[in-house]
């Protein structure tokens, strides 16, 4: 059994709570469920509410999400992991996602914040040439925090990508003062 039980009365993750460990995650028996607390609001590329997106695009992807909901954890990041294209962010490979994700945490280092996930937003990617991505982290019982929706996979961008890391990047750091 987990450490982390829904026994425990706190049922989300704080920032500035201790990060949980990602083994633990994958022990619990159950659905994945989203937290909206963080999400970016901004209007940029990584924003949930980005006018760039077209409104049916969304109603897909809350369809996908409703999906989603009834996915286990294990399969979501372990034994189907391929399926949703789940991967665990390497930071220590993205700087500047890594400089905006401690500003969000208020951290001066990445031991104090969770691990940074992404996995597919659902949307038919062969028709739309690109790769939409959930990107945020576990929290307290699985719940999933979403932080950015990147529709335009420019966090891992493909050839395909007419966004410049520089765009968006720029975007943040101003936001953050960085």
């Amino acid at each position: 059994m987990s450490k982390y039980s829904f026994a425990t009365g706190k049922t989300k993750f704080r920032i500035g709570d201790k990060p949980i460990e990602f083994s633990e995650i994958t022990k619990l028996d159950t659905t994945i469920s989203f937290a909206f607390d963080n999400i970016s609001l901004s209007k940029n590329v990584l924003c949930f509410n980005n006018e760039k997106i077209e409104i049916k695009k969304y109603f897909e992807i809350i369809e996908y999400m409703h999906y989603l909901s009834s996915i286990k954890l294990e399969q979501l990041v372990e034994t189907e992991k391929e399926k949703f294209n789940f991967h665990i962010i390497d930071l220590s490979k993205k700087y500047q996602l890594k400089t905006i994700i401690l500003k969000i945490f208020k951290s001066k280092n990445s031991s104090n914040i969770p691990e940074i996930c992404s996995f597919k937003a659902g949307l038919e990617e062969e028709k739309l040439a690109i790769a939409p991505r959930f990107v945020g982290f576990f929290g307290i019982n699985g719940i999933f925090h979403l932080l950015f929706l990147d529709y335009f996979h420019v966090i891992y961008p493909s050839s395909i990508c007419k966004i410049k890391e520089k765009d968006w990047v720029d975007f943040y750091f101003e936001k953050f003062n960085v």
